[in-house]
């Protein structure tokens, strides 16, 4: 009778306190996550233009990366690149050790990217910086992404080859990015933004030994080349090693033009003669490139007359002799 009366006094006390306790939310399922997944991807392919992010859209795409790595977080120590194409075909997906531990995995679909480093088949870290990262305004898409060697201290650092997305064009603007894994953390180093023209020879990043080099398109100082032009190439390079990332400036790869570009912002005495044909102004629009023979450059600067010059060279220095105003040889 005691224990009756006991129950009857305790039960509705008990009651109240666990009323008042949050319910606890039990973790999702996969194919909880799935569905999110596949409701942020629906709503972009269906709004995304492949360039621009607006409110919509850049809600989806974080939405879909969340639950990517919802995902991937129960993927345990099964073959990751596998279980990452068994939840979306479209997903392109890479690995890239690190050490014997951690993994760099890298996704991209549509024209989105993704990077996250895996620890014992765990998410340790994504990336969301520097602006590349970070998708809203202007996403990117991974090109390409690799291990370096090891900073003087042993931890292992990474670079990652990226394009903003945009919509078609000649040009694209790319984003070189240098990281390190240290303390569980993935760190930015050094990221060096830059800009390629079409499927032109030599354009983009490329690793040799310790020497980064970027094939890049530039414009000069005193000539604007079209928007379809190869215009000024450039190599920059930089160095890595144990203790940085060393920027050892860029070379120019155009060098007759350089030449001319930083003529016409010098006052010799040919430049005189030069804007007799060639007002000084904004700069000259080029639609064509030079025309070179190795003793003469014949230039003709959009609605202007052609000059040609005769030109002197010693190995990457170039001289100018004399100018005339003349048209460029046909068909040459």
């Amino acid at each position: 009778m005691n224990r009756l009366i006991a129950f009857l006094l305790i039960f509705p006390f008990a009651a109240a306190m666990a009323a008042s306790k949050p319910a606890t939310k039990p973790a999702p399922v996969v194919e909880d996550v799935k569905d999110t997944y596949w409701t942020a991807a629906s709503i972009l392919a269906k709004d995304f233009d492949g360039a621009n992010l607006d409110a919509k859209t850049s809600a989806a795409a974080m939405e879909q990366w969340r639950a990517f790595e919802g995902y991937v977080s129960r993927a345990g120590n099964q073959p990751i690149l596998p279980y990452v194409q068994a939840l979306d075909p479209d997903l392109s997906a890479s690995t890239s050790a690190l050490n014997d531990q951690v993994t760099l995995l890298v996704v991209n679909r549509l024209s989105l990217g993704h990077v996250m480093a895996l620890q014992q088949g765990k998410i340790r870290a994504t990336i969301t910086e520097p602006d590349c990262w970070k998708p809203v305004g202007r996403p990117c898409t991974v090109h390409w992404a690799g291990k370096l060697t090891n900073d003087e201290e042993g931890n292992p650092r990474f670079i990652i080859d990226a394009g903003y997305a945009q919509l078609p064009a000649a040009t694209s603007t790319s984003q070189l990015s240098f990281w390190r894994w240290k303390d569980g953390r993935i760190e930015l180093l050094k990221s060096v933004d830059y800009v390629t023209f079409g499927d032109a020879p030599g354009q983009g990043a490329t690793v040799d030994g310790d020497v980064v080099r970027i094939g890049e398109r530039q414009q000069w100082t005193n000539f604007t080349a079209c928007a379809t032009c190869a215009g000024r190439q450039i190599i920059h390079s930089l160095r890595i090693t144990p203790s940085e990332i060393t920027d050892l400036g860029t070379a120019g790869q155009t060098p007759e033009m350089d030449a001319l570009d930083g003529l016409l912002s010098s006052k010799y005495d040919i430049v005189a003669q030069i804007r007799k044909s060639w007002p000084e102004g904004k700069p000259l629009l080029l639609s064509q490139p030079p025309q070179l023979d190795g003793v003469s450059m014949c230039v003709a600067p959009d609605g202007l007359p052609a000059l040609n010059f005769s030109i002197a060279r010693n190995g990457a220095q170039v001289r100018f002799i004399s100018v005339e105003q003349k048209a460029c040889p046909k068909g040459a």
